[in-house]
Parts: C-alpha cells; sequence; structure tokens
C-alpha cells in the first residue's frame, strides 16, 4: 500500500480517536496507559505527558481509594478471557468535586496471531441520564404516594358518609311507610321520597368510591366461580326493571345455543352488568333498544352492551373509562353518576386478566365489550 494513503489513514484514525466524545485509553498488557484522547484529558484535566506511561492508579482522578485497583482486577479479566467487561463508576470530573457517573467498558486488543495484547477503554459519561431517570424514579414516587393518599382520603370519606346515609334512609323509609302514623300535606310524602332517592343516589356513589379505592389499593378479591350467564343476565335486568319501564326500552339478550359458563368472580360480573346496563339506559332516549350479546371465541368471551342511544364523541371515547369522567354530549343536560362506572367496569375485567373496549358513533349508539379469558 502506498506510504501516504497508510499516513492519511492513520491521521484519519487519530482524528476519529481525539475528536470523539467519549473517553478513549489503551494501555498495554502491564496496564500502562500508552494511548489517550483528548476527551479523557479534558474530562480529568490531566495533562498527556502525565498520563502516557503511567498506571491508573498513580493517576488523581479516581473518586474512591478502591476504584484503581478494581479496574486493574478487570482488566487483567479481560486479558484472561478475551470478554469485554463493563461497570458503573462515580469520578470527580473538570478538576473539581463534582460528581459524575460514567460507564467503563474494557475490551481485549489482539495481535495479528491473535493473542492478547493489550485492553482498550472506553468510557461514556451518563450523569444526565442517570440523574433524569432518578427525577422519574421520584416522580412515579411521588405519583404513588399521592396516589394512595388519595384513595385513603377517600375511602375514609366514604366510610363516614356512610353511617349519617344510613340513618337518612332508615328514618326517611319509615316516613315513606308512613309506620308511626300519616305525614299530613301531600307535600311532605313527596319531600320524604325527594330524601329517599337523593340518599340512595349518595348512597351508590360512596359505594362506587369505595370499589374504585379497593381496586386501586389492591384490596378487591377476586373468587372464582362457573357462572351461569343467562341467569346473571335476567337478574341484572329484573334488577333495573323500573329504569326500563320508565323510559319504555326494549331490552334483548342473545347468546349462544352452547354457552357454557364463565368462570369468574360472579360478584364482579354482576356489577359489571349493573353498570354497563346502568349507564346504556342513561343515555338511550325513550323507547330505545338495548342488546346484551355475547360471542366465545379462541379462548375468549365477549360480553357486549349495544345500545342505540346518544353514542360518545370519538375524542371523548378514551377518557370515559377514567375516574370521574363525564361526557355528556349535550352540556345542558345533566345525568346522575359518579362517572365511576366505566372506571369500575375497566378495573373489574383488568383484575380477571380480561379487556375493555369501546366502540361508539355519535347519534348512533354505543356498543362497550368486556372480554374474559377462558382458558
Amino acid at each position: 500500500m502506498d506510504a501516504q494513503i497508510i499516513r492519511n489513514n492513520e491521521n484519519l484514525l487519530n482524528a476519529i480517536f481525539q475528536s470523539v466524545p467519549v473517553g478513549l485509553l489503551i494501555k498495554n498488557k502491564d496496564h500502562v496507559i500508552e494511548r489517550v484522547n483528548d476527551t479523557y484529558l479534558e474530562w480529568y484535566d490531566l495533562e498527556r505527558d502525565t498520563v502516557i506511561g503511567a498506571r491508573s492508579e498513580f493517576l488523581m482522578h479516581f473518586r474512591e481509594d478502591n476504584d484503581a485497583t478494581l479496574m486493574n482486577a478487570q482488566e487483567d479479566e479481560v486479558l484472561r478471557t478475551g470478554k469485554k467487561q463493563s461497570r458503573r463508576v462515580q469520578r470527580a470530573k473538570f478538576g473539581s468535586d463534582e460528581s459524575r457517573y460514567v460507564e467503563i467498558t474494557k475490551f481485549p486488543i489482539f495481535d495479528v496471531d491473535g493473542s492478547s495484547v493489550g485492553i482498550g477503554s472506553v468510557s461514556f459519561d451518563i450523569t444526565e441520564q442517570v440523574l433524569a431517570q432518578r427525577k422519574i424514579t421520584s416522580a412515579l414516587e411521588a405519583a404513588r404516594y399521592a396516589n394512595n393518599a388519595k384513595s385513603e382520603f377517600l375511602a375514609t370519606m366514604s366510610h363516614e358518609f356512610r353511617t349519617p346515609l344510613n340513618a337518612i334512609l332508615g328514618f326517611s323509609g319509615l316516613l315513606q311507610a308512613e309506620a308511626l302514623g300519616p305525614l299530613g300535606a301531600d307535600k311532605y310524602k313527596e319531600y320524604v321520597n325527594d330524601i329517599f332517592i337523593s340518599g340512595k343516589h349518595m348512597l351508590t356513589l360512596v359505594n362506587d368510591a369505595l370499589d374504585i379505592t379497593a381496586i386501586e389499593a389492591g384490596k378487591r378479591e377476586i373468587i372464582k366461580e362457573p357462572i351461569d350467564l343467562r341467569l346473571l343476565f335476567e337478574e341484572c335486568v329484573d334488577q333495573l326493571a323500573p329504569s326500563l319501564q320508565a323510559k319504555s326500552t326494549d331490552l334483548t339478550i342473545e347468546l349462544p345455543d352452547d354457552l357454557q359458563p364463565l368462570n369468574a368472580d360472579r360478584r364482579a360480573v354482576v356489577q359489571i352488568m349493573l353498570n354497563l346496563l346502568s349507564n346504556a339506559i342513561k343515555f338511550t332516549p325513550e323507547f330505545g333498544k338495548i342488546t346484551i350479546k355475547v360471542l366465545a371465541r379462541d379462548g375468549e368471551l365477549e360480553i357486549s352492551v349495544i345500545d342505540n342511544g346518544q353514542g360518545i364523541p370519538s375524542d371523548k371515547i378514551d377518557l370515559v373509562s377514567e375516574p370521574f369522567a363525564k361526557t355528556e354530549t349535550n352540556p345542558h343536560i345533566t345525568q346522575n353518576g359518579s362517572g365511576l362506572g366505566l372506571s369500575i367496569v375497566k378495573s373489574l375485567a383488568g383484575l380477571h386478566n380480561g379487556r375493555f373496549e369501546i366502540e361508539s358513533s355519535l347519534g348512533v349508539g354505543t356498543k362497550v365489550n368486556v372480554i374474559f379469558p377462558t382458558d
């Protein structure tokens, strides 16, 4: 090869060696430094003449007393095995006490016969990545703490609300029944009925809050058993019969003829269905149609509640399963509810290793799917 070409290649390699933004060292088998790049010298505020021909333990940039000893042992292992080794260290940088994090990789250098003749060292300054990861970890811990505090607050407040609510419901129920005698004016009966209905609504909100906090805290226990879905659906429909009748809603159940029992937590499935059906009734106009449909396929069982109600705007579909989400398309219409129903459904499906999906078209209707694994 032409001598000029060789010199040009050497100059090119040397320029790359000196300019890359990582610390580079080359040592012989006795751990003596034979070559060092500008980045390494700049990092540790060292002079080239001080470094070349020295062993690392005689340089003053090591943070810990045993750092050089550990490094020499690592280099011996590289020479012995012929395999690269990496470790993370803290170092003082730029001649100051500023602590920096450095990832150092040692690799063997072989001669033309394949024998180890030295060690190469590549050092990466990873301080920014380490500090960023610490910030992320700290933020996650703070978020976890805040979430736990929120859950504890909701649970405490919910329990505190329950005691007076039970009294309100109990006494208003007695007044409704006129157990101790006539109330007198018809307005009194109307007021007592309003109190009872409002109390029941409040109790539903409290129970929803308790449910979501229990699920988030991992305290909701799942006890699986074979469930006859037809019977369970019929029980749920019976519970919601007054609401269905009030809006003259047509509800049908479509099940496969060969449907097998679902192995799941019965209480959870009932809660899922009551929430989905209540939502469908709430957002379906009078004389609307609701369908409960089941589809079995490939180790999964899909339960769908389909309505021809007002639908959900496309930009709100991902939000409706978040706690306390409200997505009425008309802001002048107020719907009762805590905004926790679909969040509870999603969480209960997750506890079964299942999935929760929503398909909706504005003005056409909504289909909510809960998919349970059957394997």
